[in-house]
Order: C-alpha cells, then structure tokens, then sequence
C-alpha cells in the first residue's frame, strides 16, 4: 500500500493521536505528552499559531482516532489557559470555529 506521507515528518500518529496529547502539545506541557515526538508548540507574545484540525465530530464534540473526545468546555478551557499565557499573538483555526464558544 502506498502512503502519501512517507515524506511527511509526522510527530503524532495513530495512538498518539488523543485529546490529552493535543491539549498538551498546545499549552506547552512537555511532561503531559506521550508517546509520538514529544514536540510541543513553543510560542511567544509575537507568535501566529495555526490549529488546522481535520477528524469528524458534531456539536460540542470533536472526534479523536483514540481514547476520549473533545469536548468543547474542555476546549475553551485549554484555549483560555493558553490566551491566559500570554504566549501568542493570534490563533487560527480551520476546522473547529463552530465548536467554539468563548
């Protein structure tokens, strides 16, 4: 079979993949990762982040390949801590806008 990521560097997949790791990875808690790279996003004030989310979910869920789902309070929670933070500039997403309420 052929993969249309052999060339792509992937830091998390399959059962990397879950909604603990992506919060991790996006409030900068390295000791919260497992598995995959170990990557996280390492941002300051001047920093544009991109969040570019693909996965099915509905209203106030978001789909994981594994473990638990998404939960928009759960989201806006994780977001509120990161604006909180001060490490960013702006944050963009693609997928999840209707998700969101804050």
């Amino acid at each position: 079979s052929y993969s249309q990521y052999h060339l792509v560097s992937q830091d998390y997949v399959e059962n990397d993949v879950t909604a603990q790791n992506f919060y991790a990875v996006l409030l900068e808690n390295k000791t919260a990762v497992t598995g995959g790279s170990g990557k996280f996003v390492v941002s300051c004030l001047n920093n544009h982040i991109f969040v570019y989310y693909t996965d099915h979910g509905g209203p106030g869920i978001l789909g994981m390949p594994v473990g638990e789902l998404i939960m928009m309070n759960d989201l806006n929670n994780v977001l509120k801590k990161k604006h909180a933070s001060g490490t960013y500039k702006s944050l963009v997403n693609d997928r999840f806008s209707s998700f969101i309420s804050l």
